[in-house]
């Protein structure tokens, strides 16, 4: 994706710096999960939901491979925060950014 090409020290990583797959989209194709834990990746899911949300005027949205964040064996910006505590940075930041 364009974000993972600008920001690809965001993306939840393993042990050996590799990208973790998190699931498969398509064949052949595979996801990359943001780091939750970075508060640029924050920001930015921030300001994805309120132009959605408010810019667009989106009243539903569906919220789809959030576990992605969560995967075991992640290296997180933050390595305080568990794979629960990442899951819940997310909602809460889609949360306070839909209204």
């Amino acid at each position: 994706s364009q974000v993972v090409a600008d920001h690809p020290e965001w993306v939840l990583r393993d042990a050996t710096g590799r990208p973790i797959n998190c699931g498969f989209t398509a064949p052949g194709l595979w996801m990359m999960a943001l780091d939750t834990t970075h508060p640029q990746v924050l920001d930015h899911i921030r300001h994805v939901i309120e132009t959605i949300v408010h810019g667009w005027g989106f009243q539903y949205l569906k919220l789809d491979f959030l576990h992605c964040t969560a995967v075991p064996g992640g290296q997180r910006f933050d390595p305080r925060v568990s794979r629960s505590g990442a899951l819940r940075l997310l909602l809460e930041t889609v949360r306070r950014a839909a209204g």
